[in-house]
């Protein structure tokens, strides 16, 4: 979805008028709003540490 906003906010080609003022601002808005909703990559990278940490648990030789 961001790639998509991406592509209909910036002209890679040159050649396009855009859209209207508040269209581009209602698109803005959703691309924004859209992006809000991600978890940030902190959050992911620490869920990866967390579930690897996990399964390395799971293996560890208990006497």
């Amino acid at each position: 979805m961001s790639r998509y906003f991406t592509e209909i906010l910036f002209d890679d080609r040159g050649d396009r008028e855009g859209f209207p003022a508040d269209v581009m601002m209602e698109l803005f808005a959703l691309s924004n709003y859209h992006e809000s909703t991600k978890p940030s990559r902190s959050a992911l990278e620490s869920a990866w540490e967390n579930s690897e940490n996990d399964r390395l648990d799971r293996f560890k030789y208990k006497d």
